[in-house]
């Protein structure tokens, strides 16, 4: 009874510590769209980039020291080339989110705005 009363717990704590990023991005989101009510789309853009561009930063080469350190030092060349393979992607995820993602967003903002229920109207 002991271990189904652990795997429960442990269970409980993997979702809590998924679930946790998701809670606090969506309470940043909330955060920045108050912020941003009244300013035009590039300013509202150039804002939410100011305020989030540094944690996204950080996160990514977070990620990549990890995975570079772990290429680096394993001595099992698989894992070691899926590691570095891993920090690569990490450098370019962090480079398309800060750059590219915002201005998709700006260009199609009438589609998702459209595309997207209870969706308030668009300037």
């Amino acid at each position: 009874m002991d271990k189904f009363v652990m795997k429960k717990s442990t269970e409980a704590n993997i979702y809590k510590s998924i679930r946790f990023p998701v809670e606090i991005n969506s309470q940043i989101i909330e955060i920045v769209d108050k912020a941003n009510e009244g300013l035009d789309k590039k300013e509202s853009m150039v804002k939410t980039l100011n305020y989030n561009a540094a944690s996204i930063f950080i996160s990514g080469l977070c990620f990549f020291g990890a995975t570079f350190g772990v290429g680096a030092y394993s001595k099992i060349e698989m894992i070691g080339s899926l590691c570095t393979l891993m920090s690569r992607g990490a450098i370019i995820s962090v480079l398309v989110v800060i750059t590219v993602l915002p201005a998709m967003l700006m260009i199609f903002d009438k589609l998702v705005c459209k595309t997207t229920s209870k969706m308030k109207e668009c300037k």
